[in-house]
């Protein structure tokens, strides 16, 4: 087993040295304490009482930085939450989570510094948007290794995981208008600097050069009530509801049955409480724990020494049936 002083000689610096960063002191450069923490993982040194706890903070402490809808419930934010727990028991590594709207008023720095006193070595970034200049910035300037769901930032330090948003979209689209005739539906799109919608956007433009058909696209920003708006006032114009997400068709389902409608509608997501409202609503369903838990450990390997890349998982075009969610 190895001892302090093997950490000590192996780094280059005095015993004292190894125990202020153990302890997290400040006067200790970020320089010095990365190339401690490094022998330290390499030696597999196990340090004694509190200061074990602060090192194994200090190397491999991954936040989740997740963005969050305070006024209406995310289910598919537990579930990557969940699938993060998950990894973090099976990888031995420590994570804390962050809510986007807790650093809605920090600088920069006031987050670097916040996310460093942490002790956080790696971030994985959820539903990135284009106009989130500040963690732009986390990415490009290589602080911490980092993996975003749903966006296409890649660097070394810097992986991304999702979905073929693009091919999802255009299928389940296109199956819906296909096997319902429709002349023309209404696209409800996500947020509009969103990665994720403007890629799906692109796909829906393919599907009106290829079928020649019109689909107009309207932006809800993935909310049920501006979606439950869109369809109420719009549900004469269109012969169809082309959703960006479970919530939105859900909401769309609800305006029609309220204005005593039923046109086609599809969703995008594959949550179980979709089944709760309707048996014949098609989805693309997306096993969120399963992407959060490979994000989890491709944040793991970047700490580790590998370089970033970008992750394509495997999705699904289902009909979401009651029976089979509860069984």
């Amino acid at each position: 087993m190895s001892s302090i002083n093997d950490v000590a000689k192996k780094a280059n610096v005095s015993v004292s040295t190894v125990s202020k960063v153990l302890n997290n002191y400040a006067s200790v450069s970020a320089e010095t304490k990365e190339k401690v923490l490094k022998v330290i993982h390499e030696l597999d040194y196990i340090p004694n009482s509190s200061a074990s706890q602060l090192a194994s903070k200090s190397f491999n402490k991954i936040a989740l930085y997740i963005n969050v809808n305070t006024h209406q419930i995310d289910e598919i934010n537990i579930r990557y939450i969940l699938g993060a727990f998950q990894a973090s028991k099976d990888f031995h590594i420590n994570i804390e989570i962050l809510f986007s709207n807790l650093y809605q008023n920090y600088t920069y720095n006031e987050i670097v510094a916040d996310l460093k006193s942490k002790g956080i070595k790696g971030l994985v970034i959820y539903s990135h948007s284009k106009n989130d200049l500040t963690i732009d910035r986390l990415i490009n300037e290589k602080i911490f290794y980092t993996v975003v769901i749903d966006a296409p930032n890649v660097n070394e330090q810097t992986s991304s995981v999702c979905i073929d948003h693009y091919s999802a979209q255009y299928e389940i689209a296109k199956k819906l208008i296909i096997d319902n005739n429709l002349k023309k539906p209404l696209y409800i799109a996500g947020g509009k600097e969103g990665f994720v919608t403007k890629i799906r956007v692109l796909a829906i433009e393919k599907l009106i050069e290829e079928l020649e058909i019109n689909i107009d696209v309207v932006y809800a920003d993935f909310d049920e009530k501006a979606a439950y708006e869109i369809v109420s006032k719009k549900h004469e114009e269109y012969d169809g509801f082309i959703c960006a997400s479970d919530l939105m068709a859900i909401a769309a389902k609800k305006a029609m049955d309220a204005l005593g409608g039923n046109k086609p509608i599809c969703g995008f997501d594959g949550i179980p409480l979709l089944a709760y409202i309707s048996n014949d609503i098609i989805s693309v369903k997306q096993d969120f724990e399963h992407i959060s838990y490979t994000a989890i450990q491709e944040c793991f390997k970047l700490i580790d020494g590998k370089l970033g890349c970008s992750i394509l998982l495997d999705y699904e075009i289902v009909t979401m049936n009651y029976l089979s969610t509860i069984s």
